[in-house]
This record gives structure tokens, sequence and C-alpha cells, in this order.
């Protein structure tokens, strides 16, 4: 602990006496992990993981962010960086990738500072624990359709009325199946062939208040839809929204998140699928 506030109190000292010095950021960084390295290299991997989270919440401190100057934010950036890193191999934690390829999400990522593997992950994985304490088949995550929430997203975003959440059309009562099949459709979506008894897909929307500034704001956004996750749980076999997370011949979701920055909050929309026809 001592090591570790002396060397950031070097760090934060060198720019506050240099604050116009330039600075070679890599070999900056490069000098202060090869130090928190040594540090790390004597210690347990639970006494690892202790440093590397106190590095990590320091460094992401709005107010230590905020106090930086141009040149001392670059480094802290990279620091923390270094830090996350170190602490997902620790953790045994990769970035997952749901994706066929990148380019097939990455221009609906609206969320600034935002691990958006870890989101996917995160949702997937509560969904699955619910699933699988009933005995029910995992989903699996269709990144590659993330484009019809998204553009659901938005819509709640610029026309949120309660009616509005899931009405295609002004005539539509709350939830007209049909006119959101054609919907999907339109975006080049189809299901299977839907049987008396069963849908073919389902649709979830909720908000919850969310706000952060920060350089990471991955799990800030993951605590506050957590609360979206958990209304819906609560429902129990009530309310569509637990059924279509229950769903036992569901197989597939997909999920995208959009902010409306006027009222800070967060829009959720969840699809749901017995399957895709390619």
């Amino acid at each position: 602990m001592k090591k570790l506030v002396f060397w950031l109190f070097i760090v934060w000292l060198s720019f506050l006496i240099y604050p116009n010095q330039s600075f070679s950021y890599s070999v900056q960084s490069e000098k202060l992990i090869k130090a928190f390295n040594t540090q790390l290299n004597w210690m347990t991997k639970q006494k690892k993981t202790e440093y590397l989270k106190l590095i990590t919440s320091i460094l992401n401190e709005p107010k230590v962010q905020r106090n930086a100057n141009a040149n001392a934010k670059i480094l802290i950036k990279e620091i923390w960086e270094w830090s996350s890193n170190e602490l997902k191999k620790l953790s045994g934690l990769q970035s997952v990738s749901y994706t066929k390829k990148q380019s097939d999400w990455t221009n609906y990522q609206t969320l600034s500072n935002v691990d958006f593997d870890t989101i996917r992950t995160t949702w997937l994985n509560w969904h699955n624990e619910q699933r699988l304490s009933q005995w029910l088949e995992p989903l699996e995550y269709h990144s590659d359709l993330e484009k019809s929430a998204n553009t659901w997203a938005k819509v709640l975003v610029e026309k949120w009325i309660t009616d509005w959440v899931h009405k295609r059309s002004d005539s539509d009562w709350y939830y007209n199946y049909n006119n959101i099949k054609d919907w999907f459709n339109s975006l080049n979506i189809y299901f299977p062939k839907e049987t008396w008894w069963k849908a073919a897909f389902s649709e979830s929307v909720w908000y919850r208040y969310y706000k952060c500034n920060n350089w990471d704001c991955t799990q800030k956004l993951i605590e506050s839809t957590k609360k979206v996750f958990d209304s819906f749980i609560k429902e129990w076999s009530n309310w569509t929204h637990y059924k279509a997370i229950m769903m036992p011949h569901f197989k597939r979701i997909w999920i995208w998140f959009q902010v409306n920055q006027n009222t800070n909050m967060v829009y959720v929309v969840i699809h749901y699928a017995e399957e895709i026809v390619e």
C-alpha cells in the first residue's frame, strides 16, 4: 500500500512541477509498470489482486481524472488500462466475443467507456443462471442481430411514452405480436413458423437511471441494468418478462442499451428467439 501510494505520488508530483514538459507517455508508463510488476512478483495471487484493484480503483476515481492536467490524464489512463488487463489475467477472464466479426456490432456502440463483451457475458450469465436453476437449456448470444435491439432502443429514447414500449403503430394495443414480427422482417430478421402454443420470439423493454463520466463505465452500467433484470425476475411467472427469460424453447438472445442524455435513463431492449431463419 505504502509503495503504491509512493509511486502514484511521484507521478502526480512530476506533472505538478513540470506541467508543460513534454513526456514520452509509453516510456513513462513502462517505467511505472516495471515498478508495479516488481512489487507483484513478490505477492501471492490474492495480494496481487488486491494490489491491482487498488491501483485500478484509484486511477478510475473521477476526482483524480478531474484534477490531473492533460499530460497526467494520458499517463494515468495508460496505467489504468494495464492494471485492468492484469486483473483480467489473474481472474482467468478473457474478453469473450460472441461476434462472428467485429464489424457486426461496433457501429451499435453508443455508450462511451463501456466494455461490451463484459456486458454481453454478464447479461447472458444472469439469464442462464436462472434457466439452469429450472433445468432449462442455456441461451446463446446472437450478437450479429444487435441491430434490432439497437434500432428499437433508439426509438424509445427519441419518443419515450409508456404506450411506445412495444407499439409499432399508433393503433397497436401495447404488444402486437404480428406487427412486431413484421418490424423484424423489415430488418431482414426472420423466425421459424409459430405453432398455436409456441411464440417464435419475444421482446422485453425497460429503463433505469444511469450516469457515468469515468474512464471505465462498465460496472456502473452493469449495476444499473441489473435492477432491470431483477425487476423481471421478481415478476415470477405472473408477467411476460419473466416468462421470456424462462421460455423453454427459446435458444437465442441479443440485447442493446441506449441512454437519454436529458433524463440520464438507460433503456434496455432484449430480444429472444427460438431460432433465426438464415
